[in-house]
């Protein structure tokens, strides 16, 4: 379990989720240089500073950057919009020329939401590039628990109300557990072809085993 906390932190750099966004951000570079935009306009829905400062300021002169988060202290040192990643009804279309969310619409709890959050992205820019967990790995990354999402949902409120997962502290509380629980919803890869019709997934592997996706039309 130690093992896995290491690898899969979103702070730090060097460990296995630390490459795994850094070769994502190479690919969305990469990608960005074929954009027919002098000063291309990114939206990052979900995004956080952290995120972006592992970036060389070499990097970031092709591009600006709005990132659009709940929490203020996310966004300390960029442009910023506070909002929620399923209400972003208030940005007209086509506002931005690229969408970009790293492992956030997974957070949306229900299908319909994350179908809107979906819908949103594809109105707000022609071009996105969308990271989410992949439901077939086995590992949850959230509560780092083996077959954790493929459990009924009784059996991991259960579990959350018993033991310490992954980064969240355990929950006797039934309505606290279960609040949690509900709150995030690993998609599958058939829905995202069905949300983001038209564009192509990039699977990213761990041990040959798919870990995550990439939904892209770039």
């Amino acid at each position: 379990m130690r093992w896995l906390t290491k690898h899969a932190s979103n702070i730090e750099t060097d460990n296995l989720s630390g490459k795994f966004r850094s070769r994502r951000l190479k690919i969305l570079l990469s990608k960005i240089k074929n954009l027919n935009s002098v000063n291309t306009q990114i939206i990052d829905i979900g995004g956080s500073n952290y995120f972006w400062e592992t970036l060389g300021k070499e990097d970031h002169i092709n591009f600006n950057l709005t990132l659009v988060n709940k929490e203020k202290n996310h966004i300390k040192g960029f442009k910023g919009i506070i909002a929620d990643a399923a209400n972003l009804q208030f940005i007209k279309n086509n506002a931005f020329d690229l969408c970009f969310s790293n492992s956030v619409i997974e957070h949306l709890p229900t299908f319909d939401e994350q179908k809107q959050m979906a819908e949103s992205i594809l109105r707000i820019a022609p071009y996105h590039f969308i990271q989410t967990p992949a439901y077939i790995f086995p590992v949850e990354p959230h509560f780092l628990f083996p077959f954790f999402h493929w459990l009924p949902e009784f059996i991991r409120i259960k579990l959350l109300q018993n033991f310490r997962l992954g980064w969240y502290e355990k929950l006797p509380e039934f309505h606290r557990a279960e609040t949690l629980v509900k709150s995030i919803r690993i998609m599958k890869k058939r829905e995202l072809k069905k949300m983001f019709p038209g564009s192509h997934i990039i699977t990213e592997y761990v041990l040959f085993l798919p870990k995550s996706y990439i939904v892209t039309n770039l």
